[in-house]
Order: C-alpha cells, then structure tokens, then sequence
C-alpha cells in the first residue's frame, strides 16, 4: 500500500506541473499581449504628435489640474463637538381682538381663462382663423392689461396662437374710479405708438402696442 501512495503522489505532482506550465504560458502570452497593446498605443500617439508636428498653426496643449499634492494631516482635522441644543419655551396664545379691514380680500383681480377661450372660440365660430383685434373688438376688456395678457397666454388644445412680429397692433382701453375699464378700443398701426400710456390722441388712459395676433384651430379639429 506504501509503494502504491508513493505512485500516485508522484501522479499527482506530474499533473500539479502540467496544469503550472499550461497557467504560466496562458500568463505569459496575456502579458505579451498587454505589452503590444501599450506599444502600439505609443506608436499611435507618436504618429500623432509628428503628424500634428508638420501641420501650420498646430498647437499641442495639456491640462493639469493642480501642481501640487493637497496634504490634509490627521491632527489638522477639527475634534467632535457637541451640538448644542437650544430649548424653547412653549406659551399658549391667546386669541387677539383687531380691527381689520377685510376689503381688500375681496378686492383680488382674477381673469378667468375659460371665459376668455370661450369669447374666442365664439368669434372665431365657421371660420379658419380670427384676430385678436376682431375679439376685443366685439368684447371689450373689462379687466385692462390682465385681461390682454390673458388673450396672449392662451394655450389650449386645439387652438393655436400665432404672432406676426412683422405688424403691429395698439390695444386701447379707458380706465375708469377703482381701474373698472368702461370702454375699449381697438387699431392697427403699422408702427409702434410713440409717447406715453397716457395723454394720445384718442383720448384714452392705457395703451399697449403688442404684435399682431391671430387665433386659428390646430390640426385636426372641425
């Protein structure tokens, strides 16, 4: 039984030594390969730096991005501290009694952006296509430059909103005791308004010269 552990330990090592050769050439050859590789890239680079060397106005550059090592020492490092807490002292309140003027809550200027798209699907009806001038025109504004901006932000499916920078229109309108507008007025002018919002020629308190504007259906719609 001793002669027969000695042949098969010697086996054994036989086996261990081919499988050591076999893992030291596959070793080997991926190094030799890793070695081309870098070589070649160097070539590459070589290759590069000549071509661009030959060319006029060439300019070769590198960034670093600091020349210098930043150190941090141990000791230089700030020791824990506590977080100091600071205690709140909770009182009941007592419910006051003020005159307040609750007037100005009601007094808010909201524009309704439904109704505005409903005026202007109205007046656009059968039709491709319709100005804002058109609209104001029949529906005055009643809320001023809240009321224009409205018209101007409308974004809706199916409506679509297009700007003529090339043509201009002066939006007009009165403003009357509490900014309540009693009259509008509409007309296109080839070229801004010049002069103030106040004193022009037709006698009104607010002017705003905005490009010309049309509304039409977007694609699809009936």
């Amino acid at each position: 039984m001793h002669y027969d552990w000695i042949d098969a330990s010697e086996r054994t090592q036989a086996t261990v030594r081919r499988l050591s050769e076999q893992l030291r050439r596959f070793l080997d050859d991926k190094v030799w390969m890793e070695n081309r590789r870098v070589f070649d890239l160097i070539h590459s680079v070589e290759k590069q730096a000549l071509r661009l060397r030959d060319e006029p106005g060439a300019l070769i550059t590198m960034e670093l991005d600091d020349t210098a090592v930043p150190v941090v020492l141990p000791m230089e490092r700030p020791l824990y501290r506590r977080t100091r807490t600071t205690g709140l002292e909770s009182t009941p309140l007592d419910a006051g009694v003020g005159d307040l003027d609750h007037a100005s809550l009601f007094e808010q200027l909201h524009v309704d952006r439904d109704v505005l798209l409903r005026t202007v699907l109205e007046q656009l009806g059968p039709r491709g296509a319709v100005r804002l001038d058109d609209v104001i025109a029949g529906n005055p504004l009643e809320q001023g430059l809240a009321e224009l901006v409205g018209y101007l932000s409308l974004d809706e499916p199916g409506l679509r909103v297009t700007f003529d920078d090339d043509a201009r229109s002066r939006v007009a309108w009165a403003v009357g005791q509490g900014d309540r507008v009693h009259r509008a007025d509409v007309s296109t002018v080839s070229e801004p308004a010049e002069g103030g919002p106040e004193g022009s020629d037709d006698g009104l308190d607010r002017v705003a010269d905005i490009p010309v504007v049309t509304f039409s259906r977007g694609e699809g719609d009936q």
